[in-house]
């Protein structure tokens, strides 16, 4: 494979990994409540989390290593685990919503208490590892991606040598949208409102339980099939 091609299937890579982290989901509406909330740590590393579990599927996937990413037996437990996981989250995001209601406006941040950032971390790696959509992605979906843009791009039909270029290529489109979008939300954390907090909260916590009422009804899907 010559520069050009392996230049194509990074640059294809990075753009198939901002095409999974932009779409709205579970991970971007944390981020979101906890950069208008917190700022841009505890938001930037609940993302690094998610990512960190992308590069090891990336890993696993460009060394050859068969996961059933198709499996009742992988994407039940997952999803059953990822369904209580974000409904944790939701509660816990409509009572502090609740509580910040029920505060004095210009004390609503300071009696929000900051999460670590390591725990914010492992809530990223959770929020990823536990959606078996990821799964799905990185052993499915990816291999057969990496197989035709090699092919059309480059003229191989070998899709194996691919995905380490495309599978780094993902890691860093996935890791520059962390980046941005907490940065962005963040800067525009700087001009709410005092009761932007509760909203952020309020909000983000009922998209919460939808999400995983949605993946609900997909793992019911899944066992009925």
């Amino acid at each position: 494979m010559n520069d050009t091609g392996q230049l194509a299937l990074l640059t294809s890579g990075i753009t198939l990994g901002l095409g999974a982290a932009v779409p709205i989901g579970p991970v971007n509406v944390e981020m979101a409540r906890r950069a208008l909330t917190w700022g841009w740590r505890p938001a930037a590393c609940l993302g690094l989390g998610a990512v960190t579990v992308d590069c090891i599927y990336a890993t696993a996937a460009s060394l050859g290593m068969q996961v059933a990413a198709g499996s009742v037996w992988i994407n039940v437990p997952l999803g059953i685990l990822g369904i209580a996981f974000l409904s944790w989250l939701g509660v816990q995001s409509l009572r502090q919503a609740f509580h910040q209601s029920r505060t004095d406006w210009a004390d609503t941040t300071e009696n929000t208490p900051r999460p670590p950032a390591r725990r914010s971390y492992v809530t990223g790696l959770l929020m990823t590892f536990t959606n078996p959509m990821t799964l799905v992605f990185w052993f499915l979906s990816m291999p057969g991606t990496a197989g035709a843009i090699l092919q059309n791009r480059v003229g191989s039909a070998g899709g194996g040598a691919a995905l380490p270029i495309m599978a780094a290529g993902v890691t860093v489109g996935a890791g520059l949208w962390v980046l941005l979008w907490c940065t962005l939300l963040t800067g525009l954390g700087r001009f709410r409102r005092p009761w932007w907090v509760a909203a952020s909260n309020a909000i983000g916590g009922v998209t919460l339980l939808i999400l995983a009422g949605l993946s609900a009804v997909r793992l019911v899907q899944m066992l009925s099939a």
